[in-house]
């Protein structure tokens, strides 16, 4: 790899990086969880589902999510199989 391409490829991995750390609000980060928006909230209100920031006090304070809490709550739910006896 030229060291011209090397420089583009460190570029478009950083702004990958710095894409995922964007805060998403909760239609973008249902979208990534796979569940409606309104699901997130209740979720929230019953203290469960994925760790989240609030900007500032109050019940009508902005919520974000970050990707890598989606995608670390989305690893914790996974379940295997188990096998049935017949």
């Amino acid at each position: 790899m030229t060291d011209i391409a090397n420089q583009k490829s460190c570029r478009n991995y950083e702004r990958e990086l710095q894409q995922d750390d964007e805060p998403m609000n909760d239609v973008s980060a249902a979208r990534v969880v796979g569940v409606k928006p309104a699901t997130l909230r209740s979720w929230r209100c019953r203290g469960i589902g994925p760790t989240y920031s609030k900007l500032g006090p109050g019940v009508r304070a902005a919520v974000r999510y970050r990707r890598r809490d989606l995608e670390g709550f989305l690893d914790q739910c996974r379940q295997m199989p188990s096998m049935r006896q017949a």
